[in-house]
Protein backbone atom coordinates (compact mmCIF):
# COMPACT_ATOMS: atom_id res chain seq x y z
CA UNK A 1 0.00 0.00 0.00
CA UNK A 2 1.51 3.12 -0.90
CA UNK A 3 1.60 6.17 1.83
CA UNK A 4 2.85 9.73 2.45
CA UNK A 5 6.17 9.79 3.85
CA UNK A 6 7.27 13.32 6.47
CA UNK A 7 10.19 13.62 6.48
CA UNK A 8 11.88 15.96 9.26
CA UNK A 9 14.69 17.03 12.11
CA UNK A 10 13.42 15.40 15.85
CA UNK A 11 13.54 18.97 16.56
CA UNK A 12 9.94 19.00 15.04
CA UNK A 13 8.34 16.39 16.44
CA UNK A 14 5.25 17.72 17.39
CA UNK A 15 4.48 19.16 14.01
CA UNK A 16 5.10 16.29 12.61
CA UNK A 17 3.00 14.11 15.09
CA UNK A 18 0.05 17.20 14.52
CA UNK A 19 0.58 16.37 10.51
CA UNK A 20 0.18 13.15 10.85
CA UNK A 21 -2.85 13.22 12.82
CA UNK A 22 -4.56 15.66 10.10
CA UNK A 23 -3.60 13.59 7.38
CA UNK A 24 -4.46 10.21 9.26
CA UNK A 25 -8.41 11.57 9.25
CA UNK A 26 -8.39 12.63 5.68
CA UNK A 27 -7.71 8.97 5.18
CA UNK A 28 -4.04 9.21 3.90
CA UNK A 29 -1.40 6.45 5.12
CA UNK A 30 1.53 8.12 7.11
CA UNK A 31 5.07 7.05 7.48
CA UNK A 32 7.51 8.27 9.71
CA UNK A 33 10.96 6.68 11.06
CA UNK A 34 9.53 5.89 14.31
CA UNK A 35 7.82 2.71 12.28
CA UNK A 36 11.33 1.54 12.07
CA UNK A 37 11.55 -1.54 13.92
CA UNK A 38 14.35 -2.14 16.38
CA UNK A 39 16.52 -4.93 14.04
CA UNK A 40 15.93 -3.05 10.81
CA UNK A 41 18.20 -1.91 9.18
CA UNK A 42 17.46 2.06 9.33
CA UNK A 43 18.73 3.01 5.90
CA UNK A 44 17.40 0.28 3.71
CA UNK A 45 14.36 0.23 5.41
CA UNK A 46 13.59 4.44 4.92
CA UNK A 47 15.13 3.52 1.27
CA UNK A 48 12.31 1.14 0.99
CA UNK A 49 9.79 3.98 2.40
CA UNK A 50 10.42 6.52 -0.33
CA UNK A 51 10.59 4.06 -3.12
CA UNK A 52 6.92 2.54 -2.40
CA UNK A 53 6.01 6.86 -0.85
CA UNK A 54 3.01 8.38 -3.14
CA UNK A 55 4.89 11.86 -1.70
CA UNK A 56 7.22 12.82 0.59
CA UNK A 57 6.81 15.76 2.95
CA UNK A 58 9.66 17.40 4.11
CA UNK A 59 9.56 20.31 6.33
CA UNK A 60 11.57 22.84 6.12
CA UNK A 61 13.49 24.38 9.13
CA UNK A 62 16.62 25.52 9.48
CA UNK A 63 17.31 22.11 11.77
CA UNK A 64 16.19 20.03 9.10
CA UNK A 65 18.19 21.90 6.73
CA UNK A 66 21.07 21.51 7.80
CA UNK A 67 20.47 17.48 9.03
CA UNK A 68 22.32 15.19 6.54
CA UNK A 69 19.09 12.67 7.12
CA UNK A 70 16.65 14.99 5.75
CA UNK A 71 18.46 16.20 2.57
CA UNK A 72 19.27 12.41 2.32
CA UNK A 73 15.48 11.47 2.16
CA UNK A 74 14.52 14.04 0.20
CA UNK A 75 17.70 13.84 -2.52
CA UNK A 76 16.67 10.05 -2.24
CA UNK A 77 12.72 10.94 -3.15
CA UNK A 78 13.83 13.41 -5.89
CA UNK A 79 16.26 10.13 -7.81
CA UNK A 80 13.32 7.91 -7.35
CA UNK A 81 10.39 10.30 -8.92
CA UNK A 82 8.82 10.47 -5.78
CA UNK A 83 6.72 13.71 -5.48
CA UNK A 84 8.07 16.26 -2.83
CA UNK A 85 6.10 18.47 -0.92
CA UNK A 86 8.17 21.16 1.26
CA UNK A 87 6.35 22.52 3.74
CA UNK A 88 8.05 25.69 4.94
CA UNK A 89 7.65 26.08 9.33
CA UNK A 90 10.03 28.01 9.62
CA UNK A 91 11.77 31.12 7.89
CA UNK A 92 14.82 29.88 6.10
CA UNK A 93 16.63 29.41 2.41
CA UNK A 94 15.62 26.78 0.99
CA UNK A 95 18.06 24.36 -0.71
CA UNK A 96 18.60 25.36 -4.09
CA UNK A 97 17.05 22.07 -5.58
CA UNK A 98 14.03 22.29 -3.23
CA UNK A 99 13.62 26.17 -4.18
CA UNK A 100 13.06 24.96 -7.85
CA UNK A 101 9.36 23.61 -5.96
CA UNK A 102 5.84 24.62 -5.44
CA UNK A 103 6.41 25.19 -1.47
CA UNK A 104 3.64 25.68 1.03
CA UNK A 105 4.16 28.17 3.63
CA UNK A 106 3.29 27.42 6.98
CA UNK A 107 4.85 29.69 9.00
CA UNK A 108 2.27 31.72 10.15
CA UNK A 109 0.58 29.78 13.17
CA UNK A 110 -3.29 31.10 12.78
CA UNK A 111 -3.17 30.59 8.74
CA UNK A 112 -1.79 27.35 7.83
CA UNK A 113 -2.62 26.03 4.61
CA UNK A 114 -3.79 22.71 5.82
CA UNK A 115 -6.99 22.60 2.41
CA UNK A 116 -4.04 22.84 -0.05
CA UNK A 117 -2.24 19.95 1.44
CA UNK A 118 -4.57 17.82 1.82
CA UNK A 119 -5.69 18.74 -2.13
CA UNK A 120 -2.28 18.52 -3.22
CA UNK A 121 -1.83 15.18 -2.09
CA UNK A 122 -5.17 13.50 -2.43
CA UNK A 123 -4.54 14.31 -6.52
CA UNK A 124 -1.53 12.54 -6.13
CA UNK A 125 -2.98 9.68 -4.95
CA UNK A 126 -5.70 9.18 -7.71
CA UNK A 127 -2.45 10.14 -9.98
CA UNK A 128 -0.89 6.86 -8.39
CA UNK A 129 -4.15 4.74 -7.11
CA UNK A 130 -2.93 1.53 -7.47
CA UNK A 131 0.42 1.93 -5.04
CA UNK A 132 3.20 1.84 -7.40
CA UNK A 133 5.95 4.34 -7.09
CA UNK A 134 5.57 7.14 -10.55
CA UNK A 135 8.60 6.11 -10.90
CA UNK A 136 8.37 2.30 -11.93
CA UNK A 137 4.61 3.43 -13.35
CA UNK A 138 5.58 5.52 -15.59
CA UNK A 139 8.91 4.43 -16.86
CA UNK A 140 11.08 2.32 -14.12
CA UNK A 141 14.20 3.60 -15.81
CA UNK A 142 16.01 5.45 -13.13
CA UNK A 143 18.45 3.12 -11.47
CA UNK A 144 21.74 1.41 -12.32
CA UNK A 145 22.25 -0.21 -15.62
CA UNK A 146 25.17 -3.37 -17.31
CA UNK A 147 26.52 -1.88 -20.61
CA UNK A 148 27.57 -4.01 -23.53
CA UNK A 149 28.63 -1.94 -26.24
CA UNK A 150 29.80 -3.51 -29.45
CA UNK A 151 31.87 -1.64 -32.25
CA UNK A 152 31.31 -2.28 -35.92
CA UNK A 153 33.10 1.25 -36.95
CA UNK A 154 35.50 2.36 -34.40
CA UNK A 155 37.69 5.57 -35.04
CA UNK A 156 37.10 5.64 -38.77
CA UNK A 157 38.05 2.15 -39.01
CA UNK A 158 35.95 -1.16 -39.52
CA UNK A 159 36.47 -3.61 -36.84
CA UNK A 160 37.09 -6.43 -38.74
CA UNK A 161 35.77 -9.82 -38.12
CA UNK A 162 38.64 -11.21 -36.12
CA UNK A 163 39.46 -8.09 -34.20
CA UNK A 164 37.35 -6.94 -31.00
CA UNK A 165 36.23 -3.01 -29.29
CA UNK A 166 33.85 -3.64 -26.71
CA UNK A 167 32.92 -1.50 -23.79
CA UNK A 168 32.44 -2.97 -20.72
CA UNK A 169 30.79 -0.86 -18.07
CA UNK A 170 27.50 0.46 -16.17
CA UNK A 171 25.41 3.85 -16.06
CA UNK A 172 23.90 5.31 -13.04
CA UNK A 173 20.61 7.11 -14.28
CA UNK A 174 18.04 9.62 -13.19
CA UNK A 175 14.95 9.98 -15.41
CA UNK A 176 12.04 12.58 -14.22
CA UNK A 177 8.93 11.59 -13.69
CA UNK A 178 7.33 12.44 -16.91
CA UNK A 179 10.42 11.38 -18.80
CA UNK A 180 11.68 14.36 -20.62
CA UNK A 181 14.62 15.02 -17.89
CA UNK A 182 17.67 12.75 -17.23
CA UNK A 183 21.21 12.59 -16.08
CA UNK A 184 24.18 10.29 -14.71
CA UNK A 185 27.66 9.13 -15.52
CA UNK A 186 29.11 6.65 -17.26
CA UNK A 187 32.13 4.22 -16.10
CA UNK A 188 33.54 0.78 -17.47
CA UNK A 189 36.45 -0.24 -19.26
CA UNK A 190 37.03 -0.41 -23.51
CA UNK A 191 38.66 -3.77 -24.62
CA UNK A 192 40.03 -3.16 -27.92
CA UNK A 193 41.87 -5.95 -29.91
CA UNK A 194 42.92 -5.25 -33.07
CA UNK A 195 45.25 -7.33 -35.29
CA UNK A 196 48.40 -8.38 -33.12
CA UNK A 197 47.06 -5.00 -31.20
CA UNK A 198 45.52 -5.12 -27.69
CA UNK A 199 44.76 -2.33 -25.29
CA UNK A 200 42.17 -1.98 -22.17
CA UNK A 201 40.86 1.75 -21.95
CA UNK A 202 39.41 2.64 -18.71
CA UNK A 203 36.35 5.54 -19.41
CA UNK A 204 34.33 7.80 -17.58
CA UNK A 205 31.21 9.13 -19.70
CA UNK A 206 28.82 11.64 -18.40
CA UNK A 207 25.14 11.78 -19.24
CA UNK A 208 24.24 15.26 -20.10
CA UNK A 209 20.37 15.30 -21.08
CA UNK A 210 18.19 12.05 -21.90
CA UNK A 211 14.13 11.95 -22.61
CA UNK A 212 11.33 8.95 -23.28
CA UNK A 213 10.38 9.43 -26.40
CA UNK A 214 6.51 8.81 -27.14
CA UNK A 215 6.90 5.88 -28.82
CA UNK A 216 8.66 4.39 -25.99
CA UNK A 217 12.38 4.93 -26.95
CA UNK A 218 15.10 6.01 -24.65
CA UNK A 219 17.36 8.64 -26.13
CA UNK A 220 20.47 9.58 -23.87
CA UNK A 221 23.25 12.00 -24.88
CA UNK A 222 26.37 11.47 -23.66
CA UNK A 223 29.86 13.62 -23.35
CA UNK A 224 32.99 11.53 -23.20
CA UNK A 225 34.93 12.46 -20.08
CA UNK A 226 37.35 10.77 -20.28
CA UNK A 227 39.38 7.71 -21.85
CA UNK A 228 42.63 6.79 -20.34
CA UNK A 229 44.73 3.57 -21.44
CA UNK A 230 45.62 1.17 -18.57
CA UNK A 231 47.31 -1.66 -20.21
CA UNK A 232 48.65 -2.37 -23.73
CA UNK A 233 50.50 -0.70 -26.19
CA UNK A 234 50.13 2.59 -27.57
CA UNK A 235 47.38 2.27 -30.84
CA UNK A 236 48.98 2.53 -34.11
CA UNK A 237 47.93 5.08 -36.60
CA UNK A 238 45.37 6.19 -37.71
CA UNK A 239 43.58 5.55 -33.95
CA UNK A 240 43.86 7.74 -31.19
CA UNK A 241 44.80 6.83 -27.36
CA UNK A 242 43.23 8.91 -24.36
CA UNK A 243 40.64 11.27 -24.54
CA UNK A 244 39.75 13.89 -21.79
CA UNK A 245 36.46 16.17 -22.13
CA UNK A 246 35.98 15.63 -26.24
CA UNK A 247 33.33 14.05 -28.29
CA UNK A 248 29.94 13.23 -27.70
CA UNK A 249 27.05 10.82 -28.71
CA UNK A 250 23.34 9.98 -28.90
CA UNK A 251 21.96 6.28 -27.69
CA UNK A 252 18.37 5.34 -28.83
CA UNK A 253 17.31 2.85 -27.25
CA UNK A 254 15.09 0.38 -27.54
CA UNK A 255 13.25 -2.15 -25.15
CA UNK A 256 13.59 -5.80 -26.42
CA UNK A 257 10.39 -7.81 -26.41
CA UNK A 258 11.80 -11.50 -25.07
CA UNK A 259 13.98 -9.91 -22.62
CA UNK A 260 12.06 -7.25 -19.83
CA UNK A 261 14.17 -4.97 -18.26
CA UNK A 262 17.07 -5.36 -21.27
CA UNK A 263 17.10 -1.83 -23.90
CA UNK A 264 19.19 -2.35 -26.98
CA UNK A 265 20.05 0.18 -30.08
CA UNK A 266 22.50 1.82 -31.67
CA UNK A 267 24.87 5.46 -31.47
CA UNK A 268 26.86 7.31 -34.31
CA UNK A 269 29.88 9.12 -32.85
CA UNK A 270 29.60 13.15 -33.55
CA UNK A 271 33.12 14.36 -32.78
CA UNK A 272 35.03 14.41 -36.77
CA UNK A 273 35.33 10.81 -37.15
CA UNK A 274 32.90 8.03 -37.61
CA UNK A 275 32.06 5.28 -35.36
CA UNK A 276 29.08 2.98 -34.99
CA UNK A 277 28.27 0.63 -31.89
CA UNK A 278 25.55 -1.86 -30.91
CA UNK A 279 24.19 -1.09 -27.67
CA UNK A 280 22.67 -2.96 -24.63
CA UNK A 281 21.80 -1.99 -21.82
CA UNK A 282 20.13 -4.36 -18.91
CA UNK A 283 18.39 -2.86 -16.22
CA UNK A 284 19.81 -3.56 -12.24
CA UNK A 285 17.80 -2.06 -10.04
CA UNK A 286 18.17 1.31 -8.12
CA UNK A 287 21.35 0.27 -6.45
CA UNK A 288 21.32 -3.19 -7.11
CA UNK A 289 20.58 -6.40 -8.87
CA UNK A 290 16.74 -6.37 -9.84
CA UNK A 291 14.58 -9.79 -10.40
CA UNK A 292 11.85 -9.16 -13.35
Amino acid sequence: MSHILISHSHEDSRFTENLCTELSKEGFDVWVDTKIRASQDWREAIDDAIKRATALIVIITPLSKASEYVTYEWAFAWGAGVTIVPILLEKTELHPRLDSLQYLDFTNRNSQPWDSLVELLREKKDITGDGVPPTARIHGYSGKWKITTKFVIWQDQPVKEKDRVVFDGSMFFLLSPDGQRGSGAQTGELHASIGKWSATYRVANQVTNAYLAKDGSLHIFVHVFSRTRIKGDPPPRPYRDELFGSGSFEVTLRPLKDSPGTLAGEHPYTSGYRQKAEETYEYEGFFGAASH
